[in-house]
C-alpha cells in the first residue's frame, strides 16, 4: 500500500491561505497597479469588481485559488476593497454563477502569464531534479 506524502491536515493547510499573513505580504501581492485597475474595472457590479481583484491578488500570492476563496483573510478583503472604494460586504454576492469565477480566473491567468505545463516543462524539471539528486548523493 503506498504511503501518503502529506497528512490530510497538511494538505488542507497547503490548499488555503496561511493562518497568518503579514501586512508586507498584503501590500506586495494585493496592491493594484493602474494596469490592474483598468482590467478590474471592466467588470460590472461591485461584487464582481471586488471578486475579480481579490482573485488577481490571490493568484499572485498563492499561485492558485483556494476552494474557500470567499473566506480570504479579512485584512486582505478590506485592503482590496479600500483600493476599489467598495464595501467588503459585497464579496458575499461574488460568483453566484460558477461560470463567472471560472471565466474570470482564466482571464487573470492569461493576464499574469500563467499557463498549463507541458511535456517540455516536465522534462526540464526532471533534469533539474536529477542534477540536484546526483550532486547530493555523489
Amino acid at each position: 500500500m503506498p504511503g501518503q506524502f502529506l497528512s490530510q491536515a497538511e494538505r488542507e493547510r497547503l490548499q488555503s491561505f496561511p493562518d497568518e499573513i503579514t501586512i508586507n505580504e498584503v501590500i506586495t501581492f494585493f496592491t493594484l497597479s493602474d494596469k490592474d485597475l483598468t482590467l478590474v474595472k471592466k467588470r460590472s457590479g461591485e461584487h464582481n469588481i471586488l471578486g475579480f481583484a481579490l482573485q488577481l491578488g490571490t493568484l499572485r500570492y498563492l499561485s492558485f485559488i483556494p476552494d474557500n476563496f470567499l473566506q480570504s483573510p479579512s485584512v486582505v478583503i478590506e485592503y482590496v476593497a479600500q483600493q476599489l472604494e467598495v464595501s467588503p460586504t459585497v464579496l458575499k454576492d461574488y460568483g453566484e454563477r460558477d461560470q463567472t469565477k471560472t471565466s474570470q480566473l482564466r482571464e487573470i491567468q492569461d493576464y499574469l502569464g500563467f499557463r498549463k505545463s507541458n511535456k517540455a516543462d516536465y522534462r526540464t524539471l526532471a533534469k533539474v531534479f536529477y542534477g540536484i539528486v546526483k550532486n547530493y548523493f555523489y
